[in-house]
């Protein structure tokens, strides 16, 4: 089985989970994270392909939210690529945004105000087609302590404080995102 098959496989596991009971989150009661074997959260393969727009765009991030990847260019060229955790399983209302945005604005230290949790890191996505804000790529904890038996609220978490600080220093407000599924 590949990594993006198994990792499509826990997703699907949870979102199975979270169907049944919503109030309750799918990893209560288990004792490690859903991660395949030779899971890292430092790095991962570059797509062999990708849209368009990722090779053509000055600055851009490119998620994959099929493969759970996600991938920095820079003047049409990978600079780095990474796991991260979308939100899609947790239904419509907690969907991580489709398509193109910007990074609109970035906060280090950053604590949702919803949900009272740490969001080091958060760089805020303003997205083209969808007038909601607060979804943004940061660090996430709960990714590290629950691997892929779980979701964001939106958010696309990454679990690696190394890439986070990467992506950090390397973006900044104006640079495009763009979500898209291969």
């Amino acid at each position: 089985m590949t990594m993006p098959d198994a990792i499509r496989a826990i997703q699907n596991a949870a979102t199975t989970k979270w169907t049944a009971n919503g109030t309750q989150e799918p990893h209560v009661g288990e004792t490690s994270p859903a991660l395949p074997a030779g899971f890292t959260f430092d790095t991962a393969a570059t797509p062999a392909s990708a849209p368009r727009i990722c090779s053509t765009a000055k600055r851009i991030i490119c998620a994959d939210k099929t493969t759970y990847v996600a991938t920095a260019y820079i003047n049409g060229e990978p600079q780095f690529s990474f796991p991260f955790r979308p939100g899609d399983g947790r239904g419509a209302s907690f969907a991580t945004g489709d398509g193109h945005g910007r990074i609109d604005w970035k906060s280090r230290h950053h604590v949702s105000s919803l949900y009272g949790t740490p969001m080091p890191y958060a760089m805020f996505i303003a997205w083209d087609k969808d007038a909601r804000r607060g979804q943004a790529f940061h660090l996430s904890y709960d990714f590290q302590r629950e691997g892929y038996d779980g979701f964001s609220h939106g958010c696309m978490g990454v679990g690696s404080e190394a890439v986070m600080q990467r992506m950090w220093e390397t973006f900044k407000p104006g640079d495009e995102v763009y979500t898209y599924r291969s």
